[in-house]
């Protein structure tokens, strides 16, 4: 038996396995084909805070985040020492005085940055991490051209669904708008599909934005 039979055998059970169960065992026979690239938060919304920055800027920064995790990067505002979970920086502040934080307190709270080949499969990926006792990784091209962010909890929430899915940071990417949505164009074409049970085609680009981009073949207007 083959993995597509066992796939069709699963779906096919009926109500002899319960449908989250089913989901599972359907998400853990894909994580040989799926990649990292695939479930990734995409570069172009990752936000970024450089150590030549005011220790007050950064700190207003983080506070007005909506994302779990945020790049630090050298004075050179090039060079990315590591990745920041911002929840850290909350523990911090609750058990420490706000004038005692300094960039040296910044870089300490800092995971570094732990690389990642664009292309692997979350099978293989979800290894590196247990091996490795890594749980955030930056997805790097062959050109070492940042592409995303990836997270042990990425890989999890594939194989499980959701976690947290009443915080703002997961309910802001697919808003319902009268009889449409509004959709954030970061958002992968996977995960779109997942939300809204369509069928969008997954082997090309792997966002909305690149998706659009590739249909019309030219950046298209606001509200078009």
């Amino acid at each position: 038996i083959n993995m597509e039979e066992l796939k069709s055998i699963i779906s096919d059970s009926g109500q002899f396995i319960p449908h989250k169960n089913k989901s599972i065992f359907l998400n853990l026979i894909d994580l040989e084909k799926v990649t990292i690239d695939d479930i990734m938060t995409p570069h172009t919304i990752i936000e970024s805070i450089s150590l030549d920055q005011n220790i007050e800027v950064i700190l207003d920064k983080i506070a007005n985040h909506h994302h779990e995790h945020i790049l630090i990067k050298d004075e050179d505002n090039e060079t990315i020492k590591g990745v920041l979970e911002t929840n850290k920086i909350l523990k911090w502040l609750i058990k420490n005085n706000r004038e005692n934080f300094n960039h040296q307190e910044l870089i300490s709270l800092t995971d570094p940055a732990y690389f990642i080949p664009s292309g692997i499969t979350l099978y293989n990926q979800i290894q590196y991490f247990q091996d490795n006792q890594e749980k955030i990784g930056l997805i790097v091209n062959e050109h070492g051209e940042l592409m995303g962010l990836l997270t042990l909890e990425d890989i999890l929430e594939e194989i499980v669904g959701e976690f947290n899915e009443d915080l703002p940071s997961k309910m802001s990417k697919i808003i319902l708008a009268g009889d449409g949505w509004i959709v954030d164009g970061g958002i992968s074409i996977r995960e779109l599909n997942k939300k809204l049970k369509i069928d969008l085609p997954i082997d090309g680009p792997k966002t909305l934005n690149g998706l659009i981009l590739e249909f019309f073949e030219d950046i298209p207007d606001p509200n078009t």
